[in-house]
């Protein structure tokens, strides 16, 4: 702070964008900085997801792509691609029908907003896909079984009702409440470290690792109404030990509850 000459003081600063103060004629003065908002851009064609030519106007990241807090959408018949070592961010995720997502090696992609992979979009590759935020929501019944890397939801999630997506790898439930009201197929291991809710009339099919196909010390809850849990890989399973709704063994090979 500064001191002025009459005895008031100016300066000081404050969080969430403020500063404050007093004048030299002890009147206070507050100024204001807003947070600068998210932007909205999709794809304008195949392409790097790093490239600014990728993306229309409307990205706020450097070079013209997707910052941390853009809403961005992958169009019809166009393939965006996160290279190897590539770490994408953005805020809201929309796959439309016939776009792609191809997510490389030890690329990937954290969102901190709503996930949807629409009817006909397709997420694929073995990189990462991060899915942050509280109260945040995924949906979609587009083609997922190609991305076999990792898939770690982060914060309270909903899964809306009539979604119905299959990833090809593992799935981590990292933190917070993750409520599946849709279809969720997982072919890798699931580990609920953060809590599980099934939601009524949803379904969880799990075709992860024989030994503890749910793992992980987090809350699987699966007594609503109507809803499933299908331990399904073509081999042996043991399951998890909670209360079920409907509990279905199928795929073949020896099953221990």
């Amino acid at each position: 702070e500064t001191r002025g000459g009459d005895g008031g003081f100016a300066g000081g600063g404050g969080g969430g964008g403020k500063q404050n103060g007093f004048g030299g004629n002890g009147i206070i003065v507050i100024t204001y900085e807003p947070a600068v908002a998210g932007g909205s851009c999709s794809s304008a064609g195949t392409g790097p997801w790093a490239t600014g030519g990728t993306w229309t106007a409307g990205c706020t990241g450097a070079s013209g792509i997707p910052a941390g807090n853009d809403t961005v959408t992958i169009l019809n018949t166009h393939n965006v691609t996160i290279a190897t070592g590539v770490n994408a961010v953005a805020e809201n995720i929309t796959i439309n029908s016939g776009g792609t997502l191809t997510i490389t090696s030890t690329g990937g992609l954290t969102a901190d907003g709503n996930f949807n992979n629409s009817s006909g979009g397709t997420v694929t590759g073995t990189g990462y896909l991060t899915l942050n935020g509280t109260s945040k929501t995924i949906e979609g019944t587009g083609s997922a079984t190609g991305l076999t890397g990792l898939v770690t939801l982060t914060g309270d999630k909903t899964i809306n009702a009539g979604t119905d997506l299959s990833f090809g790898g593992a799935m981590t439930i990292s933190s917070g409440t993750t409520t599946n009201n849709g279809t969720i197929s997982v072919a890798g291991t699931f580990t609920a470290t953060g809590n599980w809710t099934q939601g009524t009339d949803s379904t969880l099919n799990v075709a992860g690792s024989g030994t503890n196909a749910i793992a992980g010390a987090g809350t699987v809850t699966a007594t609503a109404s109507g809803n499933t849990v299908n331990y399904n890989l073509n081999g042996a399973q043991t399951c998890k030990v909670i209360s079920y709704h409907h509990l279905t063994l199928s795929g073949g090979g020896a099953k221990t509850c």
